[in-house]
């Protein structure tokens, strides 16, 4: 298996270094006055956490007034809290958080705070503040004050994720809004962006938290494939944060997750506390297939077919499941098409992702700006992910370009039964799935014409964020 990816490397790190942070902790790395600030909760319920030090934010305020966007009884303010500046939506955290803001602006003002790990561009922030409405309040966090954050909060028995992603000037900014303006309902996004609510002075009456996915199973998936060291941190930190979503469920009114199962998962693990399925959508107008590349029909008629993987590269599951692929299945399929080639897509390579390209017929492509000519030029995308939690959105964008999907049964879960996606586990069944979708070019155009249609038809953005307005109380657009 490939190393984790940054965080969870950054967690095994930190744990090293916990002795030591101990020791700080007791000498005022805790929360000081000035920071004292209010809890949404009850008094049990308090998700505090630990302070460092002050960093830099960017503010936009609002330049468009959606009045004409709001209809009687809808919800005037809406505070949005994300862990990721929400655009451009190039990565599955940031394309739910970046539909949601659309869904949101399209019925009330929202005010969006995000923690950011990249700065993003003056025309990003110019675009995200047009829909906004709102304030925009961007506050950067770089590796150093996250090591230190996740150090601080393991050594006061809370979680590495909460300190991770914590920002004394984005709690001041929260603060602040609470006060000058009378929120009508917030949206969390995360379990990680959860202890923000604590900053607002008055409890808005629709709170509702998007935990996406169950992170403390995804911490327990990283343990169960690991060993050592890294797998008892990995136990400890799943059940801290499996304590700090019991805690924000407390303090909400609706707790929702990207899929049915993911929302079943979290019933049994927290008993007492019902949650709801939000499931993803995919912009069909943006990965509509305007035609079929000729590179790709001559490839495919040559019987030698192209594959393509999409995802940011040094996310734990993506990289090992394509490392997997290049070194299990990958074989198999060069022996029967000794042709095929396979494009690998997604920013931030690991060293073990860009070793891949010296297989043959692998190519590490990276980042691209655009991801759709590679889908069009391809005849099967491939989601070989063995750690997979929630909906992966790579699966629902390749079927919305017309583009057949092999996907182990792990990618799959959360996407209802599609014509086109096909899973499968051992080489023999990948060859197998390879065979039936490209038996001849029209058969594949069809499956790729069906596959189109079915998303089009049943996972529309619009349609599937439906139940967020009725939980956050939104008038009707």
């Amino acid at each position: 298996m490939s190393s984790p990816d940054p965080y969870s490397q950054r967690l095994a790190v930190v744990g090293m270094k916990n002795a030591v942070v101990s020791r700080q902790a007791k000498f005022g790395c805790g929360v000081t006055q000035g920071d004292e600030v209010r809890a949404v909760g009850k008094k049990e319920d308090s998700v505090l956490v630990a302070a460092s030090r002050p960093i830099d934010s960017v503010s936009a305020t609002p330049s468009v007034e959606p009045e004409a966007l709001w209809h009687e009884g809808a919800v005037r303010n809406c505070l949005l809290i994300t862990q990721r500046f929400p655009y451009p939506p190039d990565r599955g955290d940031r394309i739910r958080s970046y539909q949601m803001l659309r869904f949101l602006s399209r019925r009330s003002r929202v005010w969006l705070a995000c923690t950011a790990d990249e700065e993003p561009t003056a025309d990003q922030v110019d675009h995200v503040r047009e829909l906004c409405g709102g304030e925009v309040s961007i506050h950067p966090i770089g590796r150093r004050e996250r090591l230190i954050g996740a150090a601080s909060q393991m050594a006061l028995r809370r979680s590495a994720t909460q300190g991770a992603f914590y920002s004394r000037s984005m709690y001041r900014t929260l603060a602040r809004w609470s006060q000058s303006h009378k929120m009508d309902a917030v949206l969390t996004y995360c379990s990680s962006m959860g202890p923000y609510l604590q900053a607002l002075h008055h409890r808005p009456p629709k709170v509702v938290l998007d935990l996406v996915d169950l992170d403390s199973q995804k911490w327990r998936d990283y343990a169960n494939a690991s060993g050592g060291l890294k797998r008892w941190l990995y136990l400890l930190e799943a059940r801290r944060v499996h304590q700090l979503e019991q805690r924000l469920a407390g303090a909400s009114d609706h707790v929702v997750l990207v899929s049915q199962q993911e929302a079943e998962l979290f019933q049994h693990h927290h008993n007492g506390h019902s949650a709801d399925a939000l499931c993803n959508g995919v912009d069909t107008e943006y990965f509509a297939p305007e035609a079929i590349a000729p590179d790709h029909v001559a490839a495919h008629r040559r019987g030698q077919p192209q594959f393509v993987f999409v995802g940011v590269l040094n996310y734990q599951p993506n990289a090992s499941g394509i490392i997997w692929f290049c070194r299990t299945i990958w074989p198999a399929i060069r022996h029967l098409w000794p042709a095929a080639q396979l494009d690998i897509v997604g920013r931030s390579p690991t060293t073990d992702v860009l070793a891949l390209g010296m297989i043959p017929g692998v190519h590490v492509v990276g980042s691209v700006e655009d991801v759709r000519p590679y889908l069009l030029a391809a005849d099967v995308a491939v989601a070989p992910l063995r750690i997979a939690r929630g909906v992966q959105n790579k699966v629902l964008e390749a079927l919305a370009s017309g583009l057949p999907v092999i996907a182990t049964p792990q990618a799959a879960t959360g996407v209802a039964p599609s014509p086109g996606l096909v899973t499968a586990t051992t080489p023999e069944q990948w060859l197998e799935a390879i065979r039936s979708l490209t038996a001849t070019a029209d058969h594949h155009h069809r499956i790729g014409q069906a596959a189109r249609h079915h998303v089009q038809q049943h996972y529309s953005w619009e349609a599937k964020l439906q139940p967020l307005a009725k939980y956050l109380g939104l008038g009707r657009t």
